[in-house]
């Protein structure tokens, strides 16, 4: 198996929604567009994310304006196939409510906590 790391560059803007639980939980959406690897007509590739503490409250992942999906309960490692699903250019979306302890609110802090901070996203090749 291959691993591609999606590392930086990812941009981040803070999201506001409505929970009835939460009156204002803190959501993030982090964006990252990349060229597709070579060589996949006969491959496997799936998505992987990494939780590296707390898992989110919730979570909704885009790749390429399509959403993908996701099991009901989520889990410190979470794969997703994406074979036949990559465009020669990519944008892959991560749509995240964050734990209480690392809301916007809770920081106080204007910027959003880099996506390292909370996870590893990777590609991963089979042949």
């Amino acid at each position: 198996m291959h691993t591609i790391r999606l590392r930086n560059p990812w941009t981040a803007d803070w999201l506001e929604t409505l929970s009835p639980a939460q009156p204002r939980q803190s959501v993030v959406l982090y964006e990252r567009k990349f060229h597709a690897p070579t060589g996949l007509e006969h491959c496997s590739v799936e998505l992987a994310v990494a939780w590296q503490d707390a898992l989110p409250a919730a979570l909704r992942i885009q790749l390429n304006e399509r959403s993908l999906p996701l099991p009901a309960e989520l889990a410190p490692l979470l794969i997703i196939p994406i074979s036949g699903q990559l465009l020669p250019f990519n944008t892959l979306q991560l749509e995240i409510e964050l734990p209480g302890t690392l809301s916007r609110q809770s920081a106080g802090d204007p910027a959003c906590p880099p996506l390292s901070t909370l996870a590893e996203v990777t590609l991963r090749i089979a042949d």
